[in-house]
């Protein structure tokens, strides 16, 4: 499916991808586990074959900055396996929790150069339960 405006204008101004306009011609958005353990669920976004994205809302951000190690390896070994480009982890999180998952996204940035990490205010996200087309692209 085309992805729709909202969600487009997500991706390259609230996330800064520089995704040419034909990527967007082709998005799956669905549920699936967030990583291996499956004990939490992600909005899963892949964006023309080139992007991974996974939007997980609601977690607690000391649990989560614990396991990013762990999200981070299922990412990875995903987009690579899928032929991805590049894998975005987005938390929606009002922000004061940002610059804990921040400091424990560092070490993981600096080894692989293709993993993002994006904290977005609750407002900057689209509704993507009315563009999920799949259970788990």
């Amino acid at each position: 499916m085309r992805a729709p405006a909202e969600l487009e204008h997500f991706i390259r101004d609230t996330l800064g991808c520089g995704c040419p306009d034909e990527v967007f011609q082709a998005v799956a958005v669905g549920r699936g586990p967030l990583d291996a353990e499956g004990d939490e669920l992600a909005w899963w976004i892949e964006v023309g074959g080139r992007l991974l994205i996974a939007v997980t809302e609601g977690s607690d951000p000391a649990v989560l900055a614990a396991r990013l190690p762990e999200i981070y390896a299922a990412a990875a070994l995903r987009r690579d396996t899928a032929g991805f480009n590049r894998f975005r982890l987005v938390v929606v999180d009002s922000g004061e929790e940002a610059g804990q998952l921040q400091r424990a996204f560092i070490p993981i940035g600096a080894e692989d150069d293709r993993l993002h990490l994006h904290v977005v205010n609750p407002t900057d996200l689209p509704p993507l339960a009315a563009t999920t087309d799949t259970e788990s692209p």
